[in-house]
């Protein structure tokens, strides 16, 4: 680290007003405890940025994050009104814009803290849906995202019926709308967790089998990601009493 740093101080003494240099030394500051300068230079990218765009709206995003590393709480709690204020801006005049900078700001905890993350991600996800289906409907190209993100949280509050239901929306607009990629497997991996938390082991199987076959054709089989849902299939073997089924599962998973 310290060489890198030596490198990093250098590069933006070069060029002064680069942001990728200023966020690359402002992170490798706060891995030597460094953080006073880390600080700094956080302040300093930011101000690299013309205050109402989006780009002002993602250096703020980067702030926020490092200042939650940092431990300065407040000043990123300021840092998150500032985001939002900046993007809704852009509700009338770009709202496609505005849900896919709410959205990302939910997904990577911008706008929430510790403490009422999951909470405060149900009230931002209900104010995404609502305003999403108000002003672009269900073609808009992240419609899924905010489905499943509601009915994740539902069910990491222990609304099961609410999780199920969005999740299952959430996964008939991800066939409709969108080609096979992570969120798919996220969708069937909610699912998975409600299935098993309601002890419906047979929806769980199923739900599970799916996001199994989904990832051996998009990663191959033996990728550590198809391994993980043999697993899981062979703990809900386990849990229906079938642990003969079960073992061959989890025996395949620690082969791969």
């Amino acid at each position: 680290i310290p060489r890198a740093i030596k490198h990093a101080e250098q590069a933006d003494q070069l060029s002064p007003n680069t942001p990728v240099f200023i966020d690359s030394l402002a992170f490798l500051y706060i891995q030597v405890g460094k953080f006073d300068k880390s600080k700094q230079l956080i302040g300093k990218y930011i101000n690299l940025f013309e205050k109402g765009t989006l780009q002002y709206a993602g250096a703020l995003t980067v702030a926020v994050h490092k200042l939650k590393q940092l431990g300065d709480l407040g000043l990123a709690s300021k840092y998150s009104d500032e985001y939002l204020k900046t993007i809704e801006k852009y509700k009338d005049r770009d709202p496609e814009k505005y849900l896919d900078s709410l959205v990302i700001a939910i997904q990577m905890g911008t706008l929430t803290t510790q403490e009422n993350h999951v909470k405060k991600s149900l009230e931002l996800y209900k104010s995404a849906l609502s305003f999403c289906e108000a002003k672009l409907g269900n073609k808009y190209k992240k419609y899924s995202k905010i489905l499943a993100g509601l009915g994740l949280t539902y069910s990491q509050l222990g609304n099961y019926s609410k999780g199920e239901a969005y999740l299952q929306k959430a996964l008939k607009y991800e066939d409709k709308n969108a080609k096979y990629d992570q969120a798919k497997f996220e969708i069937y991996y909610g699912l998975k967790e409600v299935y098993t938390n309601i002890r419906a082991y047979d929806k769980a199987l199923d739900v599970t089998t799916r996001a199994s076959e989904f990832v051996k054709n998009e990663y191959g089989s033996n990728s550590n990601v198809y391994g993980s849902t043999l697993r899981d299939i062979g703990f809900i073997f386990c849990a229906m009493g079938k642990c003969e089924q079960g073992r061959k599962y989890v025996a395949e998973a620690l082969r791969i």
